[in-house]
Order: structure tokens, then sequence, then C-alpha cells
């Protein structure tokens, strides 16, 4: 049981719950990958930076300014660029016009929603997220419309660019990075850990600023179950079959 070809930018567990990333580089090039991995994490170094100005606290959650909107757009416009990635890699049909209800679907090869993410230095208590929980869902989450909407409209929605929206935008990327390459940043030299403290359950994310957790209750089925280890050469990748963005319509007028 399980599946024994990987499907492209998609990162799983193997049969045996083990997570395993050396396959990552036999199926995206570094040309393909460096410059999400990159755009990526330059966008969380600018979140840590905003600590200096804003306490990383629930009490700040909804403050916002200039910055939490500039990056919150910034962030987003990184999290719909891997989105069409992955999708365009895996051959998915699409008309050019890009939305959510193209980018949902990304759920159901990835199992974003099962995805946490724990974000450094918060004041209150260790923070946890569930950044893309409902994701998938026919209403995007609210930090997904509060980008939309200070974005298209940021006299009458600027407050929505707040504290607490980017940051589930952020801990949303780091998630996303984590679903396509896992912990295989395509550097030549060791990643470093900026993010002091083992937590179990939990890996350093890719760029070193949080921790990400893995989805853990992923079926055999839906697991890959192939040779994962460094010396295998022989890793053929598939396309995840996704649905097609338009269904063709029924014809219309009376049969002939």
């Amino acid at each position: 049981m399980g599946i024994e070809h990987p499907y492209r930018r998609t990162v799983r567990p193997s049969t045996n719950g083990r997570y395993h990333f050396h396959y990552v580089k036999r199926g995206t090039t570094e040309f393909e990958a460096t410059p999400f991995i990159r755009s990526a994490v330059a966008v969380q170094k600018d979140f840590i930076e905003l600590f200096e100005y804003i306490e990383p606290s629930d009490r700040n959650l909804s403050a916002f300014s200039i910055r939490t909107h500039a990056l919150l757009v910034r962030t987003c416009i990184e999290i719909e660029s891997n989105f069409k990635a992955i999708l365009k890699s895996n051959e998915y049909p699409n008309n050019g016009k890009w939305g959510y209800k193209d980018f949902k679907k990304i759920e159901v090869s990835h199992f974003l929603s099962k995805y946490r993410v724990i974000v450094p230095y918060w004041r209150d208590e260790q923070k946890m997220l569930h950044p893309l929980k409902n994701w998938g869902e026919e209403k995007p989450p609210d930090w997904w419309s509060a980008y939309n909407k200070s974005k298209h409209d940021r006299q009458a929605s600027f407050h929505e660019a707040n504290f607490g929206n980017l940051t589930m935008a952020i801990t949303a990327l780091v998630a996303l990075i984590s679903a396509q390459f896992g912990t295989e940043d395509f550097s030549p030299f060791p990643s470093q850990l900026v993010f002091n403290g083992p937590v179990r359950g939990f890996d350093a994310a890719i760029g070193g600023h949080f921790l990400v957790g893995f989805p853990e209750s992923v079926s055999i089925t839906d697991s890959y179950n192939f040779d994962a280890t460094p010396g295998n050469t022989n890793i053929i990748f598939q396309n995840f079959p996704y649905p097609l963005t338009d269904p063709v319509p029924p014809p219309t007028g009376r049969p002939r």
C-alpha cells in the first residue's frame, strides 16, 4: 500500500510515519526552488525585525501600520506565487485567472490544514498556530480576506492588515514552503537554527526562525512508499491529479 511515486513539490510521510526529504532535490532543481526559498526567508527576517517595534504578544494582535500592511501584502504575494508553482509543476489546467478556488485544491494534495507552526519569542506563552486550518473550505481564512480587502481598498480596510493577520500569513508561508521542500533549503551549507529550544514533534523550518510540525495523521494509503534514501537515483515523480478548474458545461439547445 502507499504511493510508489512522489508528487512534484509535495512532501508526505512514508508509510512508517517518518518524513524523509532527500528525494526533494530529485524532483525540483535548485533553479526552481531557491527563488521561492530565498524570498520566504527574507519575509521571515523582516517579520522578526518587526518585533523591535511591535512586541510579539496577544495584546498587540490588532496593531496595524504601514509596515504591517506592506509585509502582509508581500507575504501573501509570495503565498500566491508558491500556490501557482505547485499547480503548474503538476500540470494543473488553468485559464490564466488564478484565485482561491484554484489554491484551495492544494489542501487535498498537501494536507495544509494539518501543519502547525510555532512562532518564536512570543511573550504570553508558546505561540503554536494552525495558519491553514480552514484551507480548502468554501470560505477563505480571515487573514486571506484581510489581505485582499486591504490590497484593493486600503482606505476602508487598512486596519485589517494588522499584526494578528500578518502573523497568520507569515506562518502560512512557513507551512507552505515546508509542504513543498520539507527542511531541504538547497543550500550547500548546513542550516543554522536561530530559534532556541527543541520542541517534541517539531522541526526547524527553512530559514531557522520558526518551528514546523508536519502532518501526523496521514493514512497509509496517502503516504509515500518508495526508497527515499539518498543513494536512490531512480525516483520517478508524477503529477497530482487536480480536478479541472472549470468543468465543461453541458450543451445547450435541442439535441439533434
